[in-house]
């Protein structure tokens, strides 16, 4: 088992701390619990400061500033809840909290997420897990102290977003048909030929029907015939019709 650092020295505890060996305080004299902090290779990188009751965990707080705390929510006399109000009303209240629950008591779990654990896990948990939510807390704890440059962060995350890919179907452009000249006939009588002549000058039907002493139905009617005999499809084509025969 790894060795128990709260019995050594504090000179040997801050030696290891200068050695990159991140501290972290774990509260619990549950055996089983804290077998979990020694069976992984993670230890390596780790401080485990071991405590067994609130006073003790007090002063390891104090002395080595750890940046995680993992708390044992079965502690008797329900001391742990009054161990994390303390943590967040100290100057410690930067630290990263792990409270530790048995059989998923959601009750223990609400109480202890409002007096300000990060997060409560359920026992058993597997060691992959714990040791996640430990490097997660620690991240938390940095951020909390400005520690990380969450501008450079943000930039990070944004690149590895993946960019969105346009996908751009271009349409052919149609071709424009050639548009179809009205047949040329003989058959247009002289009165509907004048009416063409004023249609091409843009005059409307009342003043086409004024102009000749007609009425307007007359004139639709002639027009309406008109369209028919040269299969014309409106009457702008009419009157280019009549425009290119150059009819007089």
């Amino acid at each position: 088992m790894k060795k128990q650092f709260t019995s050594v020295t504090d000179s040997f505890v801050s030696r290891l701390i200068s050695q990159d060996r991140v501290p972290i305080v774990v509260l619990s004299s549950n055996p089983n619990f804290i077998q979990l902090f020694d069976d992984s290779e993670k230890c390596d990188h780790y401080l485990i400061l071991l405590s067994s009751n609130i006073e003790q965990a007090e002063k390891l707080l104090i002395r080595f500033c750890p940046k995680l705390v993992v708390i044992d929510l079965s502690l008797p006399q329900s001391k742990a809840f009054e161990f994390i109000n303390y943590i967040r009303r100290s100057t410690h209240k930067n630290i990263a909290v792990i409270s530790l629950v048995v059989d998923s008591k959601s009750s223990q779990k609400i109480q202890a997420l409002s007096k300000g654990a990060d997060v409560c896990l359920s026992l058993p948990i597997l060691s992959e897990e714990l040791w996640a939510q430990v490097e997660a807390s620690i991240y938390l704890y940095k951020l909390r102290r400005g520690e990380v440059n969450t501008e450079r962060l943000s930039q990070t995350l944004n690149q590895m977003k993946p960019q969105p890919q346009l996908h751009l179907q271009v349409q052919p452009i149609p071709k424009a048909k050639p548009r179809s000249k009205p047949q040329s006939v003989d058959n247009i009588t002289p009165q509907q030929r004048q009416i063409l002549k004023y249609l091409s000058l843009g005059l409307t039907t009342k003043a086409i029907a004024k102009n000749l002493e007609l009425s307007p139905r007359t004139v639709e009617k002639h027009i309406s015939m008109m369209l028919a005999k040269t299969k014309a499809q409106n009457r702008v084509q009419l009157t280019e019709w009549f425009a290119d025969l150059k009819l007089t």
